[in-house]
């Protein structure tokens, strides 16, 4: 008996033929940097996310010893404390 006139002609199966190694380790390469890019962007939005929280906090301790220190030592005590002890500018950006 003949089989070749049973199986049907290979571009009738569906049967998807195995990329060449280099297109895989391609496919490989570029899964691994879409993981890797998602993961090193959420780590980006945590950091951003603790960064702006500081700011803030440190912004919110700012004006309340603005405010402590012009009422012990006078409206001009401020700008001289500030520059001798806070490590950032005086202006903000």
């Amino acid at each position: 008996m003949n089989t070749d006139t049973l199986m049907p002609p290979l571009a009738q199966c569906n049967v998807t033929p195995a990329p060449p190694a280099r297109e895989t380790s391609a496919f490989l390469e570029i899964n691994r940097l879409h993981a890797e890019a998602r993961r090193l962007a959420g780590d980006s939005r945590r950091s951003l996310d603790a960064a702006l929280s500081a700011a803030w906090r440190a912004g919110r301790l700012l004006i309340a010893e603005k405010a402590r220190i012009r009422h012990r030592a006078g409206q001009g005590a401020w700008l001289g404390w500030l520059e001798t002890r806070f490590h950032g500018g005086v202006r903000s950006k």
